[in-house]
């Protein structure tokens, strides 16, 4: 079959117009953004960003119920994440909350967060765990109960889907934490002392007990117990024991002047809510005395 020049050139059009309809169709419509989450480690707390993490890249599927164990606390602390859109489309409006008041998150709204294709950057979260030992100041924090914590730490904001509508994203996950805990029992033979009240023996006010105390520790960290005579102007140590979680003991010095005890958790908080103490006076340790 002849192909006239003319005709020649119809052909070639229409085949252009065949090969962009084809491009066009090839060619993926924009993803909704979506929310992509990293732990930080050693990050410092008053940065605004960070670069994100090789797992966090476009396209990232989020896990779905992803938890961060973040291991043993001792005291209030800080941890980071990095939040990311792996998405294609901006997401505006967000905002983030936690299921337990002692997992405080913050920022708690971000305006934009922009794909990470385009910006390369993500927004840090940080997520501060309120457990006793007060990080800026003497004095106590609420602590959290001995042992297995978690909080469910969700974000939501707005994106538009592959047709421009409006839609709502939606991401969750879990902080998963130890807490350790100081704690004790003191007694005078098998009488239980009262350490909430001034007559319990806290912070050098010293009280008659006619036997000798015995400690047992209640909580779920190892206690050192020094003894030492609290009347000396400079405390010196006159022995030293440590006490394991759930064991006690009566092998402390005595003095002619009476015990003195310097109970050290070796930084675990102690349960603010049981003594009458300032945690801090003796570089985090308790001290009692009895004559």
């Amino acid at each position: 079959m002849l192909v006239t020049r003319s005709g020649f050139g119809g052909v070639m059009v229409a085949l252009s117009l065949a090969l962009a309809a084809c491009t066009h169709d090839a060619s993926p419509s924009p993803a909704p953004g979506a929310f992509s989450v990293a732990r930080l480690d050693g990050a410092a707390s008053s940065a605004k960003t960070i670069r994100v993490p090789p797992a966090q890249t476009k396209g990232s599927p989020p896990a779905g119920d992803q938890a961060f164990d973040v291991g043993d606390v001792a005291g209030t602390d800080d941890f980071l994440f990095s939040l990311a859109n792996t998405g294609d489309t901006p997401i505006t409006g967000i905002t983030l909350s936690s299921s337990v008041a002692a997992f405080q998150v913050a920022p708690q709204s971000i305006g934009t967060l922009a794909p990470i294709a385009q910006v390369a950057v993500g927004s840090i979260v940080r997520v501060r765990v309120i457990h006793g030992t007060n990080p800026v100041a003497t004095g106590h924090l609420p602590a959290l109960p001995m042992g297995a914590n978690e909080a469910d730490v969700t974000i939501s904001g707005q994106t538009t889907d592959a047709s421009g509508a409006a839609s709502t994203v939606s991401y969750a996950f879990k902080v998963k934490l130890n807490a350790l805990l100081a704690n004790f029992e003191v007694y005078t033979g098998t009488t239980p002392i009262d350490l909430t009240q001034p007559t319990g023996g806290m912070q050098g006010i010293c009280e008659l007990y006619a036997a000798p105390p015995v400690i047992k520790n209640t909580g779920n960290v190892p206690l050192r117990i020094d003894s030492m005579n609290p009347f000396q102007a400079k405390l010196a140590t006159l022995g030293s024991e440590t006490i394991a979680p759930g064991a006690q003991t009566t092998a402390l010095v005595s003095t002619p002047s009476g015990y003195g005890l310097l109970i050290d958790p070796k930084g675990v908080t102690f349960a603010p809510d049981k003594y009458l103490l300032v945690q801090g006076a003796y570089d985090g340790a308790m001290v009692l005395c009895f004559d």
